[in-house]
């Protein structure tokens, strides 16, 4: 399962790559969402993913602390529920968000520069990519850089795994 795990932090077209994440709102109603898995550390039982930290899913964690993870690969029929309390890292002062942030490619960091939170509501159409996106996505990485506001990593220290293959037999 771990070895799963952590070739879908680690290979983009792995089925574990994207999996759903659940919170729950502050109505008490779940909510749920395709995230990309990007870390696992099986000696710490830790799932990572990355998200604009101006999202409603943070603050939803921020409260409870409870999420829910499904992986599932349709070809081989096997899918992965896990339940655990997430801690949201971000800001410059943080150091789990620092040093991942030295690690995300510039073109990922475009993400983190849309003018708009997500699940905003428009008016009307409009583009949420920032005008400077083709300077962000060109610009070296250093070792020094530190995160913007928007950029957040939801850390899950996973209590309960449970792993179900969908055979007929």
């Amino acid at each position: 399962l771990w070895k799963l795990l952590e070739e879908g932090s680690s290979n983009r077209r792995h089925p574990f790559h994207t999996p759903v994440m659940a919170t729950r709102t502050s109505s008490g109603d779940p909510d749920l969402r395709t995230v990309v898995l990007r870390r696992v550390d099986r000696d710490g039982r830790l799932v990572c993913c990355h998200t604009d930290s101006r999202s409603p899913k943070v603050e939803e964690i921020r409260k409870s602390g409870r999420v829910a993870w499904l992986f599932y690969d349709s070809e081989s029929r096997v899918q992965v529920r896990a339940h655990g309390h997430c801690q949201v890292h971000a800001g410059p002062n943080d150091v789990i968000a620092c040093e991942t942030w030295r690690k995300v490619q510039p073109d990922s960091r475009v993400c983190y520069s849309a003018p708009y939170a997500p699940s905003l509501e428009l008016d009307e159409y409009e583009s949420n990519q920032a005008s400077n996106a083709g300077e962000i996505a060109a610009a070296p990485t250093s070792p020094t850089d530190t995160p913007p506001d928007s950029f957040a990593v939801l850390a899950t220290v996973l209590a309960s795994i449970e792993w179900l293959e969908l055979h007929h037999d």
